[in-house]
């Protein structure tokens, strides 16, 4: 819980009060810029810049597995390199912004 909570300091010093003080986050609709049902790299890093999620098998795809890594206590139903989609889209968004209550 420790190194949990120091990773998730860690995102939250990195994360801008603009960048989550949005009136509406971005939906996955919205996010997913290609309409192919699935977070690939480049509309991650526009959509969550401050989790700086990498694609750890470079294949472009973001995983359940790449987002583990910055934000651990996730939890995602299905395998760690399943693609995320619009309801893990939606979860990190949730944890997001319950990080960012706690933090204010």
């Amino acid at each position: 819980m420790k190194n949990t909570l120091v990773a998730v300091s860690s995102v939250l010093i990195a994360i801008s009060s603009a960048a989550f003080a949005q009136s509406e986050t971005p939906s996955f609709t919205e996010v997913d810029t290609n309409a192919d049902g699935i977070l690939n790299k480049q509309e991650a890093d526009q959509a969550l810049p401050a989790l700086g999620l990498s694609d750890s098998n470079q294949d472009g795809v973001i995983s359940k597995g790449d987002v583990k890594k910055v934000l651990p206590d996730i939890e995602f139903e299905g395998d760690d390199e399943s693609a995320i989609g619009s309801a893990e889209y939606q979860q990190i968004v949730q944890v997001m912004e319950q990080l960012m209550d706690r933090a204010g």
